[in-house]
């Protein structure tokens, strides 16, 4: 999954913990662009 924001220490983790919360608690089947 290509991230949109320019590489950074950390944030590519950061990206994953936030989109698993989202999906969970959105209930999204998908995150977007996944």
């Amino acid at each position: 999954m290509p991230h949109l924001l320019p590489a950074q220490k950390g944030w590519e983790e950061v990206a994953d913990d936030v989109l698993a919360w989202a999906v969970e608690h959105a209930g999204w089947p998908t995150a977007p662009g996944a």
